[in-house]
C-alpha cells in the first residue's frame, strides 16, 4: 500500500479548552506524561521516511507547545518530508511564523470556526489572536495555508462567508461536522445540526458550488450522505496514512481508536504489516466515520 501522510500528535498539552475537543470530551486519553523526546521523534521520522511516507503533519493538543517544535520541523524537512503544522493559532507571533518558515515548514492549518468573533468564541475562544495569526501567516510564503473548521449549530449559516474569504485569499478549508467528534456526548443537543439545519447547510453549499468549485464544498457534503454521492469502497486515510499518539500508539485514523502497535515496543515494519492486514478485513460500513471525506467514492 502507498504510504502518504503521518499525523503526529506530538503533544497532548494545549492552552485552549474547546468544547468538542477529542480530549475535553474524553474520546482520547491524554498522554502528557509520555510526550515524545526529541531523539525518539527523530527516530520515528527516519522510519516514516524509510517506509515511503511523503508528508508529516504535526498536531496536538497544541503542537506549538511542544518545546522542540522548531527543531523537529527542521529535522523532518531535512530528511525530505513535506511538513505541515496544525495549530489553534493563539501562541504564534509574527516572528514565530517566520521561524517556522525558515525551519522548513511547508503548510500551516489554523483552527477557525467563523469570521465572527462571537460565533468563533462559542466553542474555541481567543478570536482576535487567531484572526491576527491568520493575517500574519498570509504574509509569509507557505505552500498551503488552511483553515480547520468544526461545523456546529453556531456556525453552519456563516460557512458561506468563510468560503468567500478562503477563495479570495487562496486558503484551503477543511470542514468537520461536530458529531464525528462527539459520539453520544451530552453536547450533541447543543452543537449538532438537526435534520432541518443539515438541509439548510447542504442547500447553501450546493448553491455556492458554481462560484467556489468542488474543492470548496464537496468534502463538507460527503459527511451528510447527499443522494448524488455513492457508496465508499475504500478509506484512503487508513490505507495510506497513520496517526501517532504521544505515547507511541499507532492508530488507523483520528476516528478509529484501534491500536495497530506502538513505536516503542514494535518494529515499524510490523506495525505497517498489521495495518495492511487490518484493512483487508475491516468493514467500511461499520466505520464510525463512514461518511468521512477521506473515503474513496465509486
Amino acid at each position: 500500500m502507498v504510504n502518504r501522510t503521518a499525523y503526529f500528535i506530538i503533544t497532548n498539552e494545549c492552552n485552549q479548552k474547546c468544547k468538542y475537543c477529542f480530549y475535553q470530551i474524553g474520546y482520547y486519553k491524554r498522554f502528557i506524561e509520555t510526550e515524545f523526546q526529541l531523539e525518539d521523534a527523530k527516530i520515528l521520522i527516519r522510519n516514516l521516511k524509510k517506509a515511503g511516507f511523503k508528508e508529516i503533519s504535526f498536531t496536538g493538543g497544541e503542537a506549538f507547545m511542544y518545546k522542540y517544535i522548531l527543531e523537529i520541523i527542521d529535522f523532518a524537512h531535512q530528511v525530505g518530508l513535506i511538513v505541515t503544522l496544525c495549530t489553534n493559532g493563539t501562541l504564534l507571533t509574527r516572528e514565530d511564523i517566520e521561524d517556522l518558515k525558515a525551519n522548513g515548514l511547508n503548510n500551516i492549518y489554523i483552527s477557525l470556526d467563523a469570521l465572527n468573533e462571537e460565533i468563533h468564541n462559542k466553542c474555541r475562544g481567543n478570536y482576535q489572536l487567531v484572526h491576527q495569526t491568520l493575517i500574519n501567516v498570509l504574509d509569509v510564503d507557505f505552500d498551503v495555508v488552511g483553515i480547520n473548521l468544526v461545523l456546529t449549530r453556531y456556525n453552519f449559516k456563516s460557512v458561506g462567508g468563510i468560503l468567500k474569504y478562503c477563495k479570495e485569499n487562496n486558503i484551503l478549508l477543511s470542514v468537520t461536522p461536530v458529531w464525528l467528534l462527539l459520539e453520544n456526548n451530552d453536547l450533541q443537543s447543543e452543537l449538532v445540526l438537526n435534520q432541518n439545519e443539515q438541509m439548510i447547510y447542504i442547500n447553501s453549499m450546493l448553491n455556492l458550488a458554481d462560484e467556489y468549485g468542488v474543492t470548496y464544498y464537496e468534502k463538507s457534503l460527503i459527511f451528510f450522505n447527499v443522494e448524488k454521492l455513492q457508496i465508499p469502497k475504500q478509506c484512503q486515510v487508513s490505507s495510506s496514512d497513520l496517526v501517532i499518539q504521544p505515547n507511541g500508539d499507532i492508530l488507523p485514523c483520528f476516528f478509529n481508536k484501534t491500536v495497530l502497535g506502538n513505536v516503542f515496543n514494535d518494529s515499524f515494519d510490523k506495525i505497517l504489516n498489521i495495518r495492511d492486514a487490518y484493512l483487508r478485513t475491516e468493514d467500511l460500513n461499520l466505520c464510525f466515520s463512514k461518511f468521512c471525506s477521506n473515503l474513496v467514492w465509486e
